[in-house]
């Protein structure tokens, strides 16, 4: 599931990332912390921050320091896994929605995008937040 290798201080993790969006996700309303940064993303997971990048099917993540629910450099891919929701079985879930061509229409445009993970008062800002102001002034003031 991942390579654990260090680049200067930053600890770089891969993980399979099968079906998964990295841009529609972090994009998608969600959470309003993570930024476009080079060819990814920055952010923050378990309250370490995080530089974010997807090729294909692989999410290539680098961390500063080892968040506090991983303990250890080993842990991080299922604390990633976890946050971007790429445990759960995306393709399975799919193939079980009713097929129509509404549905189909909704499946296909939605392709990769993930459920965040995220702590519980962040979720709730964001809520809060959103239900106010459009994406992009949430984005501004984050």
């Amino acid at each position: 599931m991942s390579n654990d290798e260090g680049i200067g201080s930053l600890k770089l993790i891969q993980i399979a990332a099968p079906d998964f969006d990295l841009e529609k996700t972090l994009n998608s309303g969600q959470v309003f912390h993570w930024e476009n940064y080079g060819n990814g993303f920055v952010g923050t997971i378990a309250g370490s921050a995080v530089y974010a990048e997807q090729r294909e099917d692989i999410l290539k993540v680098r961390f500063g320091e080892t968040p506090k629910p991983a303990r250890e450099t080993r842990a991080l891919p299922k604390v990633v896994a976890r946050y971007f929701a790429l445990d759960h079985p995306l393709e399975e879930i799919c193939a079980s929605f009713p097929r129509d061509p509404m549905m189909d229409a909704a499946r296909d445009f939605c392709r990769g995008l993930r459920i965040v993970r995220q702590p519980q008062w962040e979720c709730l800002a964001t809520f809060i937040c959103s239900s106010m102001k459009q994406v992009a002034h949430i984005r501004q003031i984050s």
